[in-house]
């Protein structure tokens, strides 16, 4: 169980090989494991603050790079990558945070691999389908283009595009998000009893609340709007990127979260 918040660690960078890719993953912190799935086309660079922030509740903090994988690319792929990178390093089982298109990663392998997993959380998170409609909306400008406009999230989606396999990986996930949901992976998730949460900011720009909604009661979980006041530390309320924006207030609600799953 996680305690008062310490000092926190800088995250450092490790290369796992996995067949016949390195896969970058960034650590800080010691302690029980929390891992940080990332969003689409991002890597763990963008989630650097978030990492310190969470070791600094006293857990150790991992995230992966998952953006580009060996074809063909699958979900269940993303999955089985992410639980033998974690299993080299000794983290397993742990705490799993998904973050936008990470929580879908992270339903799937929670769904596949139960035993790997002590608890699930959910932020902002794909898994229920909002519809082709909402989705569609996504990439005509406005409000939610300035959520891929930071500098850190443009550099790491650029990198993902321009890597060696990266466009048809980004394509892949694309056409999952446009086609397919993760409802009966949730209501396995519930029937196994694993402890669950879904943290959602109310004002989120690119994925409608209602989905967040619909993953807890799939997961028989709790839901926790996320609204501005309260410590919040920026200018606008909080949107889809609330864990990059607001690190450490992210990490202190997690702890909280974390804490109340715990046994």
């Amino acid at each position: 169980m996680a305690g008062p918040a310490m000092p926190t660690a800088e995250p450092h960078l490790l290369r796992v090989v996995h067949r016949s890719r390195t896969v970058n993953v960034h650590v800080a912190g010691d302690g029980p494991p929390v891992v940080i799935l990332h969003g689409w086309g991002l890597s763990s660079r963008p989630y650097r603050d978030v990492l310190s922030s969470v070791a600094g509740h006293g857990y150790r903090a991992i995230a992966p790079s998952l953006s580009v994988m060996e074809p063909p690319w699958s979900l269940q792929g993303l999955a089985e990558i992410s639980s033998t990178v974690l299993a080299q390093m000794d983290a397993l089982p742990a705490t799993f945070v998904g973050h936008s298109f990470g929580g879908a990663v992270a339903i799937q392998l929670t769904a596949d691999f139960p035993e790997l997993v002590e608890r699930l959380v959910l932020v902002n998170s794909l898994g229920v389908s909002p519809g082709r409609a909402a989705l569609v909306r996504t990439v005509v400008p406005g409000r939610h283009w300035r959520i891929g406009m930071r500098r850190d999230t443009a550099a790491a989606l650029l990198g993902s595009a321009t890597a060696g396999g990266g466009w048809a990986s980004l394509s892949g996930a694309a056409r999952w998000v446009l086609s397919s949901t993760l409802e009966p992976e949730l209501e396995r998730i519930r029937e196994a009893g694993m402890p669950s949460a879904v943290l959602w900011a109310e004002g989120d720009t690119l994925l409608p609340m209602r989905i967040g909604r619909r993953a807890s009661e799939l997961l028989g979980a709790s839901f926790e709007p996320i609204v501005a006041g309260d410590g919040w530390p920026g200018k606008r309320p909080p949107d889809h990127d609330w864990p990059l924006v607001g690190p450490r207030f992210f990490a202190d609600k997690l702890a909280g979260k974390l804490i109340e799953l715990s046994p």
